[in-house]
């Protein structure tokens, strides 16, 4: 795995492995990452809305997860699966935190999950209820025990091997409606995909929930946030209202409004939230998409 270490201003450290899975896994499981940190303040990190799923083995110290546009809706976990979610999520810790998180494809956790994916939507779940307390407890166990990185993520890539193997397939209408979706970065209208795939909106509705976790709308307006972050990234000094444009959004107040409703903050919030030097260890949860921001201990909500 490409392991890499650093140390904050106040002399925390944290270190970073990342590696791709095996070839059998490619194109479903998009990466395995592990993570160390021993920081010297607690940390709070705002996670955007992806495409994917995350299954997270934690090995020290819990995380608390709190929804960052209805901070009532909170939980803590030391693993856990994260299912595709409308709106954002402030992931708490003390600063000290070790484990490996896999993230997936919704197709890929499908498989490994099943039909209760669709237990999963706009949730967090313990680990040990998504895949059973057996199974998780001995690959959470055989994952800390591993001598190291590599050793970790060929175990996971035969447990996942494994699962997949005869796993359920996604209905083929599935399979079109969510290439069509990530080929126009949510830009394309559900009814007329449903009308393509001879299907009624509401039968892909209900299939949608099931095989990806979200309605297609959902899974829309998620890319669609998912393409304004990349604008913003790729071109600075790009004006809101271009970003907006690009991106599928009528004009610069319904992106701004999309913020508030799914993240709780403006893109000028959210961007400045990145831009600050907070922290020094790597932002981003998974390699290429823009996912998080590191908060402010002091802000115990997020700026209205």
């Amino acid at each position: 795995m490409a392991t890499t270490w650093g140390r904050t201003a106040d002399g925390g450290t944290w270190e970073l492995a990342v590696r791709p899975p095996a070839s059998g896994l490619r194109g479903q499981v998009l990466e395995y990452r592990g993570y160390r940190m021993d920081l010297r303040h607690p940390r709070r990190r705002l996670e955007v809305p992806t495409a994917v799923m995350t299954m997270v083995f934690g090995f020290d110290g819990p995380i608390r997860l709190v929804d960052a546009v209805t901070p009532g809706v909170a939980a803590s976990y030391s693993s856990l699966v994260a299912g595709m979610r409308r709106t954002g999520t402030v992931g708490e810790h003390n600063g000290r935190l070790h484990g490996i998180a896999v993230s997936m494809t919704p197709r890929a956790a499908y498989g490994v999950f099943g039909p209760a994916l669709g237990d999963l939507t706009n949730q967090w779940v313990d680990l040990a209820d998504a895949l059973g307390p057996g199974t998780a407890g001995r690959l959470r166990e055989q994952l800390f025990e591993a001598p190291g990185w590599e050793a970790r993520a060929r175990l996971l890539d035969g447990f996942l091997l494994g699962r997949l193997a005869d796993s359920r397939p996604w209905a083929p209408a599935v399979e079109w409606v969510w290439r069509e979706l990530n080929l126009n970065a949510g830009q394309v209208g559900v009814q007329e995909m449903a009308d393509e795939v001879g299907w009624s909106r509401r039968r892909l509705e209900m299939l949608f929930r099931e095989q990806v976790g979200l309605p297609p709308k959902s899974c829309a307006r998620i890319l669609r946030l998912q393409r304004a972050l990349r604008e913003y990234r790729d071109a600075p000094d790009r004006d809101g209202a271009q970003v907006a444009l690009r991106s599928g959004y009528f004009d610069q107040a319904h992106l701004s409004r999309e913020f508030r409703a799914t993240l709780g903050c403006t893109p000028s919030q959210f961007l400045a939230h990145r831009a600050s030097e907070i922290g020094a260890e790597p932002t981003d949860r998974l390699t290429g998409e823009v996912t998080t921001a590191v908060l402010p201990n002091s802000d115990r909500e997020l700026a209205r």
